[in-house]
């Protein structure tokens, strides 16, 4: 979006913390489409950025976004090593059980293709692999 914007065009989003990443990414967009002449408008927090008043509450405004980001973050991560101390697992179900571990090793010994067995249970190469070296 922002290599196609030329003056007179109209940036328009539904919330303020979904355009940057950052209170400094807003102020740096902000001055760019100050520069390239391109409107801004925001649905949610409507204000009106030619104006010293907006640009006071575009800075206000995005300070808060960029507080309530930190904030979801930082519970995020509170409650990631909460569920760490009480030993459980994160992230998704690891598909490499100690049963089909297993099962692979014994089917690869027997003289199956890797590939076959990646096809048959579903898996990458890498996974049957893994499942091979782990016997």
């Amino acid at each position: 979006m922002l290599s196609d914007l030329q003056p007179g065009d109209t940036v328009v989003i539904q919330k303020l913390d979904r355009l940057g990443r950052s209170m400094i990414h807003l102020l740096e967009l902000m001055e760019r489409f100050k520069q390239t002449k391109v409107e801004f408008v925001s649905l949610s927090e409507s204000f009106d950025t030619t104006t010293p008043h907006g640009t006071m509450m575009f800075t206000m405004l995005g300070a808060f976004a960029q507080f309530e980001r930190d904030m979801i973050a930082e519970r995020t991560r509170s409650a990631l090593r909460f569920k760490k101390s009480q030993g459980q697992e994160l992230g998704p179900p690891r598909k490499l059980n100690p049963e089909l571990i297993r099962m692979i090793g014994i089917e690869y010994e027997r003289g199956e293709p890797v590939k076959k067995l990646a096809e048959y249970y579903n898996l990458s190469v890498r996974s049957i692999y893994n499942a091979i070296n782990a016997n």
